[in-house]
């Protein structure tokens, strides 16, 4: 059995993609109708065992722009592990205003897809990257994307399924969800992803009840 080269699959399913929002473009308004989703802000601060705060996203390499709504916050837990959560949720996109930019291109530079269980007979594929920031200290970062109900690891396939819900639904709406840790050194990685997959464990269905399509 012969397996396509994934470098070579994304770049069909990016010229897909592109098709398919020219074609979008043409036949429907440039702007679909924004879908509104709950209170995001209203996420909890106690997540399983994650007691969480307030902080800020300023992390080179993690821009973010236009979101519609964000959430961003510090949880630690009572062992003393501390995650960062970003989410962001865009109502509707147009060109200059999505959830997967150019600004985030360290981010994809780095990205390995992982598979993750979630509960007994639940896994998600999501993401896992390190961006660097200088020789011996790394940002690891677990992301994904929710796309009406759906938790998608690809940014190709992502775009796909944006495109063909602005097609046939008129609604372009979707979110980006990124776990991180402060900067770590090599010998730290491991255990920061273990704790941010320990994290999003617990995240998931909390954040469910907020996205639209679940």
């Amino acid at each position: 059995i012969l397996i396509p080269d994934m470098k070579i699959f994304n770049m069909a399913l990016l010229i897909s993609v592109s098709i398919l929002l020219a074609v979008g473009g043409y036949m429907y308004r440039d702007e679909a109708d924004p879908v509104s989703l709950g209170h995001l802000h209203e996420l909890d601060f106690t997540i399983g065992e994650w007691n969480g705060s307030h902080t800020d996203l300023n992390v080179r390499g993690l821009e973010i722009r236009g979101a519609d709504s964000e959430v961003t916050r510090v949880y630690k837990d009572a062992k003393g592990r501390e995650v960062k959560l970003y989410t962001g949720y865009f109502a509707s996109q147009t060109q200059g205003k999505e959830m997967i930019f150019y600004t985030l291109q360290d981010l994809y530079n780095s990205t390995e897809e992982t598979v993750i269980q979630i509960s007994p007979g639940k896994a998600v594929h999501i993401n896992k990257a390190l961006i660097a920031n200088g020789p011996e200290r790394v940002l690891p970062v677990l992301y994904w994307y929710d796309v009406q109900g759906k938790i998608i690891a690809n940014r190709y396939i992502a775009k796909f399924v944006t495109a063909v819900n602005g097609l046939f639904r008129n609604g372009t709406n979707g979110a980006l969800v990124m776990v991180y840790s402060n900067e770590k050194s090599p010998d730290q990685i491991e255990q920061a992803f273990n704790d941010e997959i320990d994290f999003t464990r617990e995240l998931m269905p909390a954040l469910a009840k907020y996205f639209p399509g679940h």
